[in-house]
């Protein structure tokens, strides 16, 4: 066999892993998506605008400590881990012990720092005296918010996502939708009954992932409860990764926090609204995170870029493949989508989520770029890139805002995001000599314009019935977009996934 056949094999085995656990992990995206639109649409209907609003604020501040708090052992335990895991050795545990010691005294201490400074924030930041509660319970609740990303990431490092899935996905919102409905509905709580069952939903979503890793590593005691050079190694590679995640993440929740300065609760509260519908495309962009990052990491450190290259441009393709028939839904639907989901005081916010999402489906359009600079060694180079952009949005927001409103906040977020993975492809065609682009990228253009037409003539129609009209624009778009697709030929790396799939399914039925 000559070694281009070889490299070809190698690159299909590992997109039928990438395609396999990306299809797990998108059916517990699903999931998640459900349980999570139907808690914020609970309590948009038994809250008011500002009391929601006073609930995303706190949330939102509590996931900027928490991502601090993460310190990126999140990002450090996969690259060690995995590392560890190949050369099958005690060492495994070690690093595992190690992340585990380290974010449990970081998480504590910005824990602290979070409780004693709720005051200050509360009044003097935000000018919201009722926020300073919410932040005190969520507070409390740091190490385990952060904890549970921690302990899923090691799970991930067996590249089995069904156990990452079970955590994050489906037990963590699950718990979280029926403890809002107990603590809410059933027993006549607010904002503390909406913070308690999301605490509490972490918390279950946290042992479970402290259950799963047990069961999947054998902790037999050789690895060192103190290894400080190891946990050194681990803090030196993870800190940049962290700051490179904090503000890439932050770069689309700065927003809320600026509406929050500048403008009422309530208002917060709509445009969360929006941002919730928005983050459905950073919901399909992580359905390809968990596994790309254990395989790129993998790959990374046996210096394979050809392969590399590979699954980072398949990667991008079903992503976007994806990502843009639900643009087109949201391009054509935005106020009815938030009215019907969120209730009618939400539906003004249908502007800022058409924007909102433009932004989000470059950042699909891009990969997972983030994970390949970082995995590839340029953590650092990414960080300062994220820094600078999330600079870029707060100096936006600042200056848009008050001109503009809800449109200003989301106009800066988008460009600032847009931009910086924009920058992040080049900066990884560079220095890690990947690129995710080529022709085939055109077919998903193609079936997205070729949809586009049939919603236009929908709006000409006098249809009274907004709902009627949102399935029916939903229904042809989707319809339209997969005939499009189809009618231009699969790729051959697709027909082979595909193929490989296929069989297993009918071998798994030939042994039922």
């Amino acid at each position: 066999m000559s070694a281009a056949s070889q490299t070809q094999g190698k690159l299909n085995q590992l997109l039928v892993v990438l395609a396999k656990e990306s299809g797990i992990t998108m059916v517990g995206r699903g999931i998640s998506v459900v349980l999570q639109l139907s808690t914020h649409a609970v309590l948009t209907r038994l809250l008011t605008p500002a009391e929601y609003g006073i609930f995303v604020l706190a949330w939102t501040i509590s996931q900027f400590i928490a991502l601090f708090a993460q310190v990126g052992l999140d990002k450090g335990v996969i690259k060690y881990g995995t590392e560890a895991l190949n050369r099958q050795d005690s060492s495994l545990s070690s690093v595992l012990i190690q992340s585990v010691a380290i974010h449990t005294v970081i998480a504590l201490a910005f824990s602290a720092v979070l409780y004693f400074s709720s005051s200050w924030l509360a009044v003097s930041v935000f000018h919201k005296g009722e926020l300073e509660n919410a932040l005190r319970m969520l507070a409390v609740m740091v190490p385990v918010l952060s904890g549970m990303h921690v302990i899923v990431a090691i799970t991930r490092i067996s590249k089995k996502m069904t156990y990452a899935v079970l955590c994050e996905q489906i037990l963590q919102p699950l718990s979280q939708f029926g403890l809002t409905l107990l603590f809410i509905a059933g027993m006549g709580m607010t904002i503390e009954g909406a913070l308690m069952a999301l605490g509490a939903s972490y918390g279950i979503g946290f042992l479970a992932g402290v259950a799963f890793s047990l069961k999947l590593y054998a902790f037999t005691g050789n690895g060192k409860l103190v290894n400080l050079p190891l946990a050194w190694q681990i803090l030196r590679y993870s800190f940049p990764t962290s700051m490179a995640a904090v503000f890439a993440k932050t770069n689309s929740w700065v927003d809320r926090l600026m509406i929050g300065y500048f403008m009422a609760a309530a208002s917060v509260g709509v445009y969360q609204a929006a941002s919730k519908i928005s983050t459905l495309f950073m919901v399909l962009a992580s359905m390809f995170h968990g596994i790309f990052a254990v395989l790129a990491a993998d790959l990374h450190a046996k210096n394979d870029k050809e392969n590399l290259n590979g699954i980072y441009r398949a990667n991008t393709k079903w992503g976007l493949y994806v990502a843009l028939p639900l643009f087109l839904v949201i391009l054509f639907n935005a106020d009815t989508i938030l009215g019907t989901i969120f209730g009618s005081p939400y539906a003004r916010g249908g502007a800022p989520l058409v924007l909102l999402a433009a932004g989000q489906l470059v950042n699909i359009g891009t990969g997972s770029v983030g994970l390949v600079l970082m995995m590839g060694g340029q953590q650092k180079l990414w960080m300062m890139t994220s820094m600078i952009m999330f600079a870029v949005n707060i100096f936006g927001n600042i200056l848009l805002i008050p001109k503009w409103g809800l449109q200003g906040a989301a106009v800066a977020t988008s460009a600032s995001v847009a931009t910086m993975f924009i920058i992040g492809v080049f900066m990884a065609r560079k220095y890690v000599g990947v690129w995710p682009y080529d022709r085939r990228f055109a077919k998903g253009l193609l079936a997205s314009l070729a949809a586009s037409v049939l919603p236009i003539g929908l709006k000409l129609l006098p249809i009274q019935n907004s709902f009627v009209e949102l399935l029916i624009s939903v229904t042809l778009i989707v319809l339209v977009y997969i005939v499009a697709l189809s009618a231009q030929g699969l790729d051959d790396d697709d027909r082979w996934v595909l193929t490989r799939m296929r069989r297993r399914i009918r071998f798994r039925n030939m042994t039922v």
